[in-house]
Protein backbone atom coordinates (compact mmCIF):
# COMPACT_ATOMS: atom_id res chain seq x y z
CA UNK A 1 0.00 0.00 0.00
CA UNK A 2 3.00 2.42 0.58
CA UNK A 3 4.90 1.40 -2.33
CA UNK A 4 1.38 2.10 -4.20
CA UNK A 5 0.85 5.12 -2.54
CA UNK A 6 4.66 6.60 -3.70
CA UNK A 7 4.41 5.52 -6.69
CA UNK A 8 1.01 7.04 -7.88
CA UNK A 9 2.25 10.19 -6.60
CA UNK A 10 5.25 9.90 -8.80
CA UNK A 11 3.29 8.82 -11.46
CA UNK A 12 0.86 12.27 -10.85
CA UNK A 13 4.17 14.46 -10.64
CA UNK A 14 5.73 12.99 -13.63
CA UNK A 15 2.74 12.47 -15.32
CA UNK A 16 1.08 15.67 -15.40
CA UNK A 17 4.64 17.73 -16.10
CA UNK A 18 5.30 15.19 -19.07
CA UNK A 19 1.25 16.15 -20.10
CA UNK A 20 1.52 19.82 -19.67
CA UNK A 21 4.87 20.24 -21.65
CA UNK A 22 3.36 17.97 -24.52
CA UNK A 23 -0.08 19.88 -24.36
CA UNK A 24 1.14 23.05 -24.57
CA UNK A 25 3.89 22.74 -27.22
CA UNK A 26 5.36 25.85 -25.86
CA UNK A 27 8.80 26.74 -24.02
CA UNK A 28 8.54 27.68 -20.28
CA UNK A 29 8.74 31.18 -19.32
CA UNK A 30 9.56 32.92 -16.33
CA UNK A 31 6.88 33.16 -13.32
CA UNK A 32 5.73 36.70 -12.36
CA UNK A 33 5.30 36.41 -9.35
CA UNK A 34 7.89 33.30 -8.15
CA UNK A 35 7.81 33.36 -4.34
CA UNK A 36 5.37 31.57 -1.98
CA UNK A 37 5.07 31.89 1.45
CA UNK A 38 2.61 30.60 3.68
CA UNK A 39 1.26 30.02 7.37
CA UNK A 40 -1.54 27.75 8.73
CA UNK A 41 -2.22 24.79 11.01
CA UNK A 42 -1.63 20.79 10.33
CA UNK A 43 -3.94 18.01 11.75
CA UNK A 44 -2.03 15.00 12.09
CA UNK A 45 -3.60 12.00 11.61
CA UNK A 46 -1.70 8.66 14.04
CA UNK A 47 -3.98 9.27 17.53
CA UNK A 48 -0.61 8.43 19.41
CA UNK A 49 1.08 11.80 17.99
CA UNK A 50 -1.92 13.76 18.59
CA UNK A 51 -2.32 12.59 22.41
CA UNK A 52 1.47 13.20 23.03
CA UNK A 53 1.58 16.87 21.91
CA UNK A 54 -1.84 18.55 20.53
CA UNK A 55 -4.79 18.17 17.60
CA UNK A 56 -3.57 21.12 16.02
CA UNK A 57 -0.16 21.89 15.13
CA UNK A 58 1.46 25.16 13.82
CA UNK A 59 2.45 25.14 9.77
CA UNK A 60 4.70 27.49 7.79
CA UNK A 61 5.74 27.25 4.34
CA UNK A 62 7.89 28.78 1.44
CA UNK A 63 8.28 27.71 -2.00
CA UNK A 64 9.99 28.89 -5.40
CA UNK A 65 8.51 28.28 -8.81
CA UNK A 66 11.09 27.91 -11.17
CA UNK A 67 9.70 28.39 -14.68
CA UNK A 68 6.08 27.44 -16.07
CA UNK A 69 4.25 26.17 -19.04
CA UNK A 70 3.13 29.40 -21.08
CA UNK A 71 0.25 27.15 -22.12
CA UNK A 72 -3.79 28.58 -21.07
CA UNK A 73 -3.44 27.03 -18.13
CA UNK A 74 -0.31 27.38 -17.06
CA UNK A 75 2.01 24.56 -14.48
CA UNK A 76 4.53 25.48 -12.06
CA UNK A 77 7.44 23.61 -10.88
CA UNK A 78 8.83 24.67 -7.98
CA UNK A 79 10.81 23.82 -4.81
CA UNK A 80 9.96 23.44 -1.39
CA UNK A 81 10.21 23.56 2.47
CA UNK A 82 7.33 23.22 4.45
CA UNK A 83 7.20 22.97 7.99
CA UNK A 84 4.84 21.97 11.14
CA UNK A 85 5.59 21.57 14.80
CA UNK A 86 3.77 21.28 18.24
CA UNK A 87 5.06 21.57 21.96
CA UNK A 88 2.35 20.17 25.15
CA UNK A 89 2.36 17.38 27.55
CA UNK A 90 6.22 17.46 27.55
CA UNK A 91 6.81 16.68 24.28
CA UNK A 92 7.88 18.07 21.07
CA UNK A 93 7.40 17.22 17.38
CA UNK A 94 8.01 18.26 13.98
CA UNK A 95 7.70 17.26 10.62
CA UNK A 96 10.09 19.23 7.54
CA UNK A 97 9.63 18.25 4.04
CA UNK A 98 11.90 19.30 1.50
CA UNK A 99 10.93 19.06 -1.98
CA UNK A 100 10.15 19.55 -6.03
CA UNK A 101 6.39 20.08 -7.01
CA UNK A 102 3.90 20.78 -9.71
CA UNK A 103 1.08 22.93 -9.70
CA UNK A 104 -1.60 23.05 -12.31
CA UNK A 105 -4.22 25.73 -12.40
CA UNK A 106 -7.51 25.30 -14.08
CA UNK A 107 -7.99 28.39 -15.27
CA UNK A 108 -6.07 31.26 -16.86
CA UNK A 109 -4.27 33.36 -14.33
CA UNK A 110 -5.96 36.84 -14.10
CA UNK A 111 -8.50 36.43 -16.76
CA UNK A 112 -9.58 32.91 -16.14
CA UNK A 113 -13.57 31.75 -16.24
CA UNK A 114 -13.63 31.94 -12.73
CA UNK A 115 -13.44 35.89 -12.88
CA UNK A 116 -15.45 37.23 -9.74
CA UNK A 117 -16.61 41.63 -10.30
CA UNK A 118 -14.16 43.60 -11.04
CA UNK A 119 -10.78 43.26 -10.82
CA UNK A 120 -11.36 40.22 -8.59
CA UNK A 121 -10.40 36.88 -9.76
CA UNK A 122 -10.23 33.29 -8.00
CA UNK A 123 -7.87 30.84 -10.05
CA UNK A 124 -8.14 27.29 -8.69
CA UNK A 125 -5.37 24.98 -9.13
CA UNK A 126 -4.32 21.39 -7.80
CA UNK A 127 -0.71 19.77 -7.42
CA UNK A 128 1.58 17.52 -6.06
CA UNK A 129 5.32 17.20 -4.50
CA UNK A 130 7.61 14.61 -3.42
CA UNK A 131 10.59 15.01 -1.39
CA UNK A 132 12.60 14.11 1.92
CA UNK A 133 10.79 14.83 5.13
CA UNK A 134 12.39 14.48 8.37
CA UNK A 135 10.13 13.57 11.55
CA UNK A 136 11.00 14.48 15.04
CA UNK A 137 9.65 13.85 18.01
CA UNK A 138 11.61 13.64 21.55
CA UNK A 139 9.91 13.67 25.46
CA UNK A 140 10.42 11.81 28.57
CA UNK A 141 14.28 12.07 28.42
CA UNK A 142 14.26 10.68 24.76
CA UNK A 143 14.37 11.54 21.14
CA UNK A 144 14.07 10.14 17.83
CA UNK A 145 14.17 11.62 14.14
CA UNK A 146 12.93 9.65 10.76
CA UNK A 147 14.26 10.66 7.91
CA UNK A 148 12.25 9.37 4.45
CA UNK A 149 10.52 9.69 1.27
CA UNK A 150 7.48 11.49 1.47
CA UNK A 151 5.22 14.25 -1.00
CA UNK A 152 2.25 15.74 -0.20
CA UNK A 153 -1.03 16.43 -2.54
CA UNK A 154 -3.00 19.67 -2.54
CA UNK A 155 -5.88 21.82 -3.81
CA UNK A 156 -5.65 25.46 -3.32
CA UNK A 157 -7.35 28.73 -5.11
CA UNK A 158 -5.42 32.65 -5.74
CA UNK A 159 -7.01 35.50 -5.43
CA UNK A 160 -6.12 38.39 -7.33
CA UNK A 161 -3.03 36.27 -8.52
CA UNK A 162 -1.19 37.38 -5.27
CA UNK A 163 -3.18 36.14 -2.04
CA UNK A 164 -4.12 32.28 -1.74
CA UNK A 165 -5.90 29.43 0.45
CA UNK A 166 -4.57 25.92 0.18
CA UNK A 167 -5.40 22.59 1.77
CA UNK A 168 -3.95 19.23 1.37
CA UNK A 169 -2.20 16.33 2.93
CA UNK A 170 1.73 15.02 3.56
CA UNK A 171 2.18 11.56 3.15
CA UNK A 172 4.91 10.09 5.46
CA UNK A 173 4.13 6.32 4.72
CA UNK A 174 6.99 4.90 6.87
CA UNK A 175 6.32 4.31 10.51
CA UNK A 176 8.55 4.55 13.36
CA UNK A 177 8.72 4.26 16.93
CA UNK A 178 8.45 6.52 19.67
CA UNK A 179 9.06 5.24 23.31
CA UNK A 180 7.58 2.01 22.25
CA UNK A 181 4.58 3.49 19.96
CA UNK A 182 4.54 3.03 16.27
CA UNK A 183 3.34 6.26 14.85
CA UNK A 184 2.90 8.19 11.37
CA UNK A 185 3.72 11.46 10.97
CA UNK A 186 0.73 12.15 7.92
CA UNK A 187 -1.82 15.16 8.18
CA UNK A 188 -4.21 17.23 6.63
CA UNK A 189 -3.15 20.82 6.52
CA UNK A 190 -4.81 23.90 5.60
CA UNK A 191 -2.85 27.73 5.33
CA UNK A 192 -3.08 30.97 3.63
CA UNK A 193 -0.42 32.38 2.16
CA UNK A 194 1.00 34.91 -0.46
CA UNK A 195 2.98 35.30 -3.77
CA UNK A 196 5.20 37.62 -4.47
Amino acid sequence: MKKTLIVGMLGVLLGGVAGAGAQAQTPDTAVVKPTSIKIGAFFPSNGTVKSATHNTWFRAGIDYAFAKTTSTNPLLTSGYVDYAGSSGNGNNASLIGIGVAARDYFTTAATGANAVGSGTSVNPYAGAGIGVYIAHGSGSGSSVTSTQLGGKVFLGAELNTGPFIEVGYDIVPKSFSVAGSSIRADGFDASVGYRF
